[in-house]
């Protein structure tokens, strides 16, 4: 403690120097607090992740992927299933309530199983292609019901007929799954879309195309191989 007055004087003589330093080592502590945080993130990433799950995406950002390849990835020694993927990102009511829709095809029983959709689930989606499924997390937060509609705002040209407004139906509610995080935009915030009803709503020119492709391989140690 009798150090204390002698450690001010010193902070005193360069109140400026003293200030940017006190500045300097408040921002070292702040970035380095962030890179433990990332460091956790990105860990239980991995440890979440199943060697049995490929993700074909763009390696130079190009947007989407040929559905087409679906045909010739299955056929390749190992790979089980083959589904497409489609993210559509937009608004609500209005820019303060973002939304974002996935739209996965029924490959996707095989390809991506952890999807926690029951054959009755996946049912209800071949009689109403507009039916969203929500986790529920996501069904609390925008406080819907089986029945009610959620809308998704795009701009000018994102559909064939000109509109910019997609309507959905909740269908029903899927559980969130293990390991998935919460928080608005998170994992747990997902909805699940009909890749076919979006596929009938977009331009020609923008069908046949997804933004992923999931492959289930039938052994994690033949991953690597394939």
């Amino acid at each position: 403690m009798k150090f204390i007055p002698l450690v001010w004087a010193a902070l005193g003589r360069n109140r400026i120097e003293s200030v940017l330093t006190l500045c300097a080592l408040s921002v070292a502590f702040a970035l380095f607090g962030t890179m433990i945080t990332l460091n956790a993130a990105y860990e239980r990433a991995i440890d979440d992740a199943r060697m049995d799950r490929l993700l074909v995406a763009c390696a130079f950002d190009c947007g989407a992927i040929p559905l087409g390849y679906r045909e010739q990835l299955v056929r390749i020694l190992h790979v089980t299933a083959v589904a497409g993927q489609v993210w559509l990102g937009g608004h609500e009511q209005d820019e303060h309530h973002p939304i974002m829709v996935t739209f996965v095809d029924e490959g996707m029983r095989s390809a991506w199983p952890e999807l926690p959709m029951s054959a009755a689930d996946w049912r209800a989606f071949d009689a109403t292609p507009s039916g969203i499924f929500l986790t529920t997390k996501a069904a609390a937060r925008r406080k819907v019901r089986t029945g009610d509609t959620v809308t998704l705002n795009l701009p000018p040209g994102s559909r064939a007929d000109g509109g910019t407004t997609w309507y959905f139906t909740v269908l029903g509610f899927i559980p969130d799954p293990p390991g998935w995080k919460s928080g608005a935009g998170g994992p747990s915030d997902t909805i699940v879309g009909n890749l076919r009803y979006l596929e009938n709503s977009v331009d020609l020119d923008e069908r046949g195309t997804v933004n992923v492709l999931r492959v289930a391989v039938d052994r994690p140690e033949h991953a690597r191989g394939v």
